[in-house]
């Protein structure tokens, strides 16, 4: 990358597992795409429910490709609810993680000309016609 890797936390302690799973993770990104210019992860956790509830922590990755718009990916915490019973900061970095990637291959698939294009509207049946 030609910016260094930028690792933010909001509300949470920034705590060094994090950073070195993020920062492995995103070599990992690295590998699927080699020209990645720049990335930038936000760990946000939101304000804890009156009832003792927790909100599950948000992570926004940021991935600069050279020529393009940024990708960028959040999860939304009600994803993580519905997906673990009590979601932690593992969990909410292992699936913005597992997002990226995905939007990132279709990124590298569609740069390579390999998906499909979609027609707007409906495909008419093939009709053969012999004389």
């Amino acid at each position: 990358m030609q910016t260094p890797l930028e690792i933010a936390f909001h509300n949470i302690d920034a705590a060094d597992w994090a950073k070195q799973d993020i920062a492995a993770r995103v070599e990992k990104l690295e590998e699927i795409y080699g020209r990645l210019t720049g990335a930038r992860v936000r760990v946000d956790q939101g304000v804890k429910a009156g009832n003792g509830g927790g909100i599950p922590p948000v992570v926004r990755i940021e991935l600069s490709v050279p020529g393009h718009k940024d990708i960028v990916v959040a999860h939304e915490p009600e994803h993580l609810t519905q997906k673990f019973q009590n979601p932690d900061l593992r969990q909410a970095i292992a699936e913005s993680f597992h997002l990226a990637e995905r939007r990132l291959i279709a990124f590298k698939e569609k740069q390579q000309g390999r998906t499909k294009a979609h027609t707007g509207g409906t495909v008419s049946p093939v009709r053969v016609v012999t004389s």
